[in-house]
């Protein structure tokens, strides 16, 4: 018995197909083999336009791969510098830079050097204006008549345009004291007059911007007046001054009688016996390399030794200074200094050298305005003849 469902089973060339029990039977392998034999044809009549890795793709892929293979020379990879070619241009550069270094920072010295001697130009400049304004020059550090202590930055500071900062200066009271300055740490201390910071205080070659900072906040500056060739107060009477020096030389600031606080002295042109082309009138002094030590050089808004130079000992000289006993720190090679002997009246004989960062010398400004670089291989009498105003010494700017 065979079902109207059950299916025919028939053998076509070699397959098994399943017709539908109805009779009709389905014959895929003929026109499967039927099929495959057009496209045969479709494909040989139309054979130019399809592409040969279609008409024929294992040979395709053959060809692929067949291709010349890249010789041992292309399959190396790509090389950098050796160890040794690197070490080379790296001692090549550092060589450039050994010649060129010098060069340029002894330019930036020379510009530094040329900004320092404008400054000076501008104090003596202003010492000029106060002259004209005043018929006299400015005095050194002084007592005033109630004894307190002022200095000579204040009475030039109109000068350099700064006379916002004199209206609140005092004269009344010290320059220690409040309102010219605060002690250390007090609020009120970087707003005082005798804390503001001026460019003319500093030569670019030193550290700039240094304060005194062991009491009362204030600054330090690079640029000191001429005292002359003897101290703060000389340690022998003038009137026994010897060569090279006559008796009482004077300098182009003081006292009226060498020693007297209270009693400073205002030079006017007419006493530049020497001319004013040959006294000088300011030069530089390296400040103390730490603010808060009491060494005081430096601190030209102080009254007495601290804001002026002597011309003792040459610019830069090995010599110590001669300062107070307990405001000496020494700090070598720059700062030597000793304890000062006493002066002539009971003072202190105190005086500090001409310093400088400068290589081979410091700047100078002249009681007529200009200004030169001094060497320190500077004859010591010719030195000492260029900070007086009545020597009589015989000297030309040569000389200098």
């Amino acid at each position: 018995m065979v079902s109207k469902y059950r299916e025919g089973q028939h053998a076509i060339g070699g397959a098994m197909r399943v017709a539908p029990a109805y009779g009709v039977i389905q014959r895929a392998d003929c026109e499967s083999s039927n099929f495959e034999m057009q496209t045969r044809k479709e494909l040989a009549t139309n054979s130019d336009s399809i592409p040969a890795s279609i008409r024929n793709p294992k040979s395709a892929i053959r060809n692929l791969y067949s291709g010349p293979r890249p010789s041992i020379l292309d399959q190396r990879p790509l090389q950098g510098f050796t160890l040794v070619e690197l070490l080379v241009v790296i001692a090549i550069i550092g060589i450039l830079v050994a010649l060129l270094l010098p060069a340029i920072q002894a330019a930036r010295e020379a510009a530094r050097r040329t900004q320092c001697i404008n400054n000076l130009k501008q104090w003596t400049l202003s010492m000029q204006l106060h002259h004209s304004a005043k018929n006299k020059f400015n005095c050194g550090g002084y007592r005033t008549s109630n004894n307190r202590r002022q200095s000579w930055p204040p009475q030039l500071w109109p000068y350099i345009e700064e006379g916002s900062v004199l209206s609140q200066w005092s004269n009344s009271t010290s320059f220690y004291d409040v309102p010219n300055a605060y002690p250390v740490g007090n609020a009120l201390a970087g707003k005082a007059p005798a804390a503001q910071w001026f460019s003319l205080y500093d030569c670019p070659s030193d550290r700039g911007r240094a304060w005194y900072d062991y009491d009362y906040h204030r600054i330090r500056s690079n640029y000191v007046i001429c005292w002359g060739p003897y101290e703060a107060e000389p340690a022998i009477d003038p009137k026994q001054f010897t060569a090279p020096l006559s008796p009482n030389v004077k300098g182009p600031f003081g006292f009226e009688d060498y020693y007297s606080l209270n009693k400073p002295r205002f030079a006017k042109a007419k006493d530049f016996i020497d001319g004013t082309s040959h006294t000088m009138m300011i030069s530089e002094l390296i400040v103390h390399p730490y603010d808060a030590s009491i060494d005081g050089r430096g601190d030209i808004l102080s009254d007495h030794g601290d804001s002026i130079f002597s011309t003792i000992n040459t610019p830069n000289s090995s010599a110590p200074d001669k300062q107070w006993s307990n405001y000496c720190e020494q700090v070598l090679p720059d700062f030597p200094c000793v304890q000062a002997g006493p002066g002539f009246k009971g003072g202190r004989a105190l005086h500090a050298k001409a310093t400088s960062r400068h290589t081979g010398g410091v700047n100078v400004g002249f009681a007529d305005g200009s200004a030169t670089f001094v060497s320190n291989f500077i004859a010591s009498n010719i030195w000492k003849a260029h900070s007086t105003i009545n020597g009589n010494e015989t000297i030309s700017a040569s000389d200098l």
